[in-house]
């Protein structure tokens, strides 16, 4: 078992080739992921201003020290170096997702909707940034900004289907249940595997009685070599939830 001296021994050397080597600054972020939960706190927030300041033309470096500064508590901190973090990466992805996260921290909404806007910019096509924001305007129950946001993201990513969950489960909510079930149809015909959507469109079904179209759905994934397991296995759990004759749909 090794001591803590010999792992501080080990720290020590990888942050110093960090701080000295030609790097692209991914390990400076591994570094904080993997000393995070094995040194101080205080000690791991000294070694990201060192390397901060060693390597500021890395916008890891500025996002490692902005993570520290959440962990130990320092929000204001954060904040203050994650506008600057934009300032000097005005074109990164990274550097406008990591002052969003520092506003929802501090719980400035309108800063954080912005900074995602401006994200979502930078890449229309990222369906993650395009969720954040989604779920941004749902905590603020402007629902038709969120769905507006989805459809968006959905004419640049017709696959994807978590975007088709998301906008099915506020579809539903917002009584667009004929609407719901056809997203989460999407949802499910493009992932067999996506076990939530797969629930959920079971349960809408169920309540609309449109059980034999969460049949068919199941069924014609049959038809391909690819999703073939996943339609036996839908079908037999929709058989034993509903307790339905499983030959009736064979």
């Amino acid at each position: 078992c090794r001591t803590e001296e010999e792992f501080a021994q080990d720290f020590g050397f990888l942050l110093e080739q960090l701080r000295t080597q030609a790097t692209l600054g991914d390990g400076i972020l591994s570094y904080h992921k993997l000393v995070t939960s094995r040194r101080d706190a205080q000690q791991v927030l000294a070694d990201m201003r060192e390397a901060h300041m060693a390597r500021p033309e890395l916008w890891q470096s500025w996002s490692a020290l902005i993570k520290q500064y959440l962990y130990v508590g320092m929000k204001n901190e954060a904040f203050e170096l994650g506008k600057k973090f934009t300032e000097r990466f005005p074109f990164s992805i990274e550097s406008w997702l990591e002052y969003a996260t520092v506003c929802f921290e501090l719980e400035k909404t309108e800063v954080q909707r912005e900074a995602l806007e401006r994200a979502l910019q930078i890449n229309p096509t990222s369906s993650e940034i395009a969720r954040q924001l989604s779920d941004l305007h749902l905590a603020r129950e402007d629902v038709s900004k969120a769905i507006v946001i989805l459809r968006k993201s959905l004419a640049a990513n017709p696959r994807d289907a978590v975007l088709h969950g998301y906008l099915a489960e506020i579809q539903w909510n917002q009584n667009q249940k004929e609407d719901a079930i056809e997203s989460m149809r999407k949802a499910v015909t493009l992932y067999p595997g996506y076990t939530w959507a797969w629930d959920h469109f079971g349960k809408w079904c169920l309540e609309m009685q449109r059980e034999d179209l969460a049949f068919d759905v199941a069924r014609s994934l049959l038809s391909s070599k690819l999703t073939e397991t996943w339609g036996y296995v839908r079908t037999a759990e929709m058989h034993l939830r509903w307790e339905r004759p499983l030959q009736a749909y064979s």
